[in-house]
């Protein structure tokens, strides 16, 4: 990667970089004089609005709306929450959080979420998740281990 130094360099000399897109792209803002930028792997399924589900567009405008709101009431230091209400059916309220609460602070998934492995989710999450990401999920093939030979 030209003169650019490894963030890292593991126990057999291999050196790691920050990614070869942000590299390619200081090199063709540099050499070519163009803006250039790329996506991380994760992030476009964050911001992609072809990957918005219905519940996501709602939401999002619901969120919008009561922050404004908040706004002109002078609010200040809060994030606005989604509560997902009990029931068979999907429904959510907003509330609001104060910042310092939340700021910095991870969430995990409950434990429930992850099968025992903790490789894979189980049916409980995808009971909690199909009505906000939208379906029918797509079915994944499982790759069977055979004997070689």
């Amino acid at each position: 990667m030209g003169s650019e130094k490894p963030y890292f360099v593991d126990p057999f000399g291999h050196g790691y970089y920050e990614s070869p897109a942000a590299y390619l792209c200081r090199l063709v803002a540099r050499e070519l004089g163009l803006r250039a930028r790329f996506d991380k792997p994760g992030t476009i399924q964050r911001m992609s609005m072809a990957l918005a589900s219905d519940t996501d567009l709602e939401e999002a405008y619901l969120v919008g709306q009561k922050a404004v709101q908040y706004a002109v009431e002078g609010r200040s230091d809060q994030m606005v929450t989604l509560v997902r209400e009990q029931g068979s059916s999907y429904r959510c309220t907003t509330d609001s959080v104060p910042l310092a609460e939340v700021a910095n602070v991870v969430k995990p998934l409950p434990s429930g979420f992850l099968n025992p492995e903790g490789n894979f989710v189980t049916q409980a999450y995808r009971d909690y998740a199909l009505p906000l990401i939208g379906g029918p999920l797509m079915e994944y093939a499982r790759l069977e281990r055979r004997p070689v030979g």
